[in-house]
């Protein structure tokens, strides 16, 4: 994570100890139950301008190639705009120029961050700050959080004015009510803190997210049976959503620091073995996810795994796509959210079809997040 640090400075993702432990129980006042269920109807506003936006491009005078391009990054831009309607209170596809700027400048900022990854080199700080692709990440992120400094004042101008009304019904300046940066407002005005963490918040909760999506209308292209009956039910579409997770975690390493010695039971291959303490541990989630002395016909695509009664038995540190203990991702519950937000819109405005083969879905590249080789593979058929 540290790669995210031009970005997001010490922000949740790559900070650690006190200031990690500082920020944590920071977030963890805003990420309630309540706020999350109050998030819901905008995610769902939000997927509802996505599937209008795709309509027009499955006419018949639009090449398949050319709409399935758009559509990739139309679902790259409901999904920021979902966060950030959360995080700081703005659409960013209703906010005119400034919110298209920024959401052009931070998909390039995201590119950017895969190509350091997928290059070795480029991992070196020294080398990636005297780079062309480190210069130009340096502007765009300047670019970032001027806007969310930008954000960060109108907010702070919004609340003044609010407080400073006698009229209940005042107007709340076009921002979505209820919003994280409202709440942190109240918590903390450090501004370095508040960039720090609204940039995270912001890439942490958009680019895994899209992908994750992705895999699913992948996976439901593959199996239209499940796909008719998802259409239309919504509790399965949130079991779609965590086998989608369990079978392709976007982010599927898992890295520790170890504190202590850990001792591991012998296996059939080896004795017990130690972990020393301040040596790395990495758990790939892909494979724990697949392992089939804990699942059972692991490659299968088969949601109902998720009811409830088939849960029960599991092991809590069988499914981590979102990592687990004290570290564990604090949007968890927020980007399944998100999932089934689109979902639910997606699915009975069109019948999603493919050419690919799940073979093609396996054929795996690992960046920022795991992707198809050959990338997503989706047709769009508008029902009627």
């Amino acid at each position: 994570m540290e790669v995210l640090r031009p970005l997001t400075g010490n922000g949740l993702l790559a900070s650690r100890g006190d200031v990690w432990r500082s920020r944590r129980r920071l977030l963890s006042r805003v990420y309630k139950t309540q706020w999350l269920q109050e998030q819901y109807a905008w995610l769902q506003k939000a997927a509802e301008t996505l599937v209008s936006a795709m309509r027009p491009l499955w006419g018949d005078e639009v090449s398949a190639a050319g709409a399935e391009q758009e559509t990739l990054g139309h679902l790259a831009a409901c999904t920021l705009d979902q966060v950030a309607g959360s995080v700081v209170g703005r659409s960013l596809l209703a906010g005119g120029a400034d919110g298209v700027g920024f959401v052009k400048d931070y998909m390039r900022a995201v590119q950017t961050l895969h190509a350091r990854v997928m290059n070795p080199f480029l991992l070196v700080t020294p080398i990636f700050k005297l780079s062309s692709l480190g210069r130009e990440q340096a502007k765009l992120a300047n670019s970032m959080h001027q806007f969310i400094d930008d954000s960060v004042e109108k907010m702070k101008k919004l609340q003044s004015e609010e407080s400073e009304s006698c009229d209940s019904e005042a107007s709340t300046g076009g921002r979505l009510p209820g919003s994280a940066l409202e709440a942190l407002l109240e918590l903390t005005q450090d501004r370095g803190l508040l960039r720090e963490e609204i940039a995270t918040l912001l890439l942490a909760g958009q680019d895994t997210t899209a992908t994750a999506i992705c895999f699913a209308l992948q996976l439901l292209a593959l199996h239209p049976e499940i796909q008719e009956e998802a259409a239309w039910d919504e509790a399965l579409q949130e079991r779609v959503v965590r086998e989608t997770l369990r079978l392709f975690p976007p982010s599927p390493l898992l890295s520790r620091e170890l504190t202590a010695d850990v001792q591991l039971p012998a296996t059939d291959d080896h004795g017990p073995l130690v972990l020393p303490a301040g040596s790395s541990a990495v758990v790939c989630t892909l494979f724990l996810h697949r392992d089939p002395a804990i699942w059972d016909e692991p490659h299968t695509f088969r949601p109902d795994r998720f009811l409830p009664e088939a849960c029960k038995e599991r092991h809590p540190f069988a499914y981590l796509p979102f990592g687990g203990g004290p570290r564990s991702c604090i949007g968890s519950k927020y980007a399944q959210m998100q999932m089934r937000a689109v979902l639910s819109k997606v699915l009975p405005a069109f019948r999603v079809t493919t050419t690919a083969t799940r073979e093609d879905l396996e054929d795996l590249k690992m960046g920022m997040v795991i992707t198809p080789k050959n990338g997503f593979n989706l047709r769009y058929e508008p029902r009627g």
